[in-house]
């Protein structure tokens, strides 16, 4: 598994797609509304806006750790594509807060499996593990 990861539109997907060799039809984006539960059977390359996943689970009191997990277990390759929530501002909505800590809690999971976690800025991927 790869991770990437880095705050809002700085060239995380097409790092993906430049670096990594993914091709933009092999991206399922939960920005264009999917759910992981619908596509969690599939044999996916690349997941982009989890963090928009795990939101829509928050804000739908659902537990997004076991579709993350079954998702990840069936695509050991995949390529996880994650805005960076977790720097700023303290939201002082319980559930914003929840959403913040849970995708942070999430990411450092994954990224402690993955064989290789990438942050990018600019446009330009720093290779963090």
């Amino acid at each position: 598994m790869k991770v990437i990861t880095g705050g809002a539109y700085q060239g995380k997907t097409q790092y993906a797609i430049s670096k990594l060799g993914i091709k933009e039809c092999d991206i399922v984006s939960f920005g264009d509304g999917k759910r992981l539960s619908d596509i969690c059977d599939s044999d996916i390359k690349c997941i982009s806006g989890l963090h928009l996943f795990i939101r829509d689970c928050i804000f739908n009191d659902a537990d997004p750790d076991p579709l993350i997990e079954r998702i990840t277990g069936i695509n050991p390759d995949i390529v996880i594509i994650c805005d960076e929530v977790g720097s700023g501002i303290i939201p002082l909505d319980k559930k914003e807060n929840l959403y913040r800590e849970t995708v942070g809690r999430i990411m450092c999971r994954l990224s402690g499996k993955a064989d290789e976690v990438i942050r990018v800025v600019c446009g330009i991927g720093m290779k963090i593990k």
